[in-house]
Formats: C-alpha cells, sequence, structure tokens
C-alpha cells in the first residue's frame, strides 16, 4: 500500500482540478486553459510544458530564496502534479489522434439511411471501413 498522505494529497488534487476547471475551462473543455494552447500555435502538450517550466523557475526561485512572494511553494507543487497529469491527458489525446481509430457505436447510421432515400451530409459522417467492392465508402454517424 502507498504512503497515507499520497493518496490523501491525491484526493485534494482532483478538487483542485475541479475548482481550477471551473475557473479555467467550461463543461464542454474542463481543459479550456491548456487547449487554448493551439491559439498560439503551440499543442495542447506543448502548453502543458510551458506551464511546468514556470511553475520550475518557481522551484528554483523557491530554492534560492527560501521563499516565495506571491503562492507559496505547497501550491506550486500541487500545481506541478495537476500539470503533469495534465500532460498526460493532452498526450493519450494526441495519440489516439494521431492512430485515427474511429470510434464506433452500435447506432452507426450508413450514409444511405439503409436504402430509405434520405441522403445523411458527409461532413457529419465519419469514414468507418470501406466495403468489399470499395464502392459505398462507409460512411457512419
Amino acid at each position: 500500500m502507498g504512503h497515507k498522505r499520497f493518496l490523501e494529497i491525491a484526493n485534494e488534487l482532483v478538487v483542485l482540478h475541479d475548482q481550477k476547471s471551473k475557473d479555467y475551462g467550461s463543461d464542454l473543455d474542463p481543459l479550456g486553459n491548456i487547449n487554448s494552447a493551439t491559439l498560439l500555435g503551440l499543442s495542447p502538450l506543448q502548453g502543458v510544458a510551458l506551464r511546468l517550466q514556470d511553475k520550475f523557475s518557481r522551484l528554483a526561485a523557491y530554492l534560492r530564496n527560501g521563499s516565495l512572494n506571491h503562492e507559496g511553494i505547497n501550491d506550486t507543487l500541487r500545481d506541478m502534479a495537476s500539470y503533469a497529469i495534465n500532460g498526460l491527458i493532452c498526450l493519450e489525446e494526441e495519440n489516439r489522434e494521431s492512430l485515427r481509430i474511429p470510434e464506433m457505436s452500435p447506432l452507426a447510421i450508413p450514409s444511405s439511411c439503409y436504402g430509405c432515400g434520405i441522403k445523411l451530409p458527409e461532413d457529419k459522417l465519419m469514414k468507418i471501413y470501406p466495403t468489399p467492392d470499395d464502392k459505398d465508402p462507409g460512411y457512419y454517424y
């Protein structure tokens, strides 16, 4: 079993993440501040690295001076732990995107709506698998 205090701090980080997501993100994008790195031409993971570098600079200042003027070292270390977890999330999302594995639903609807004559808009469809004869591209919602 791990250190009792480790688990307590991990639970505190869950609360911190929830609070900061409300301040910096939204219900639709709880990592909105992380994902906004794309507005600067950075990937979300690069944005995390930049934010971690800021925190490392604060840690270094604390180690040099023995104190910090604004936020305490405990807050800095908690933020670093949270950014590290957010970095893992970004990495997972980048890997998932690079694999381009479509998420399939049991309610997948083909583009021709099983021959009912209604054509669904292709910009709302995702190509899953071509049919054996490769005539129908196999688009699904």
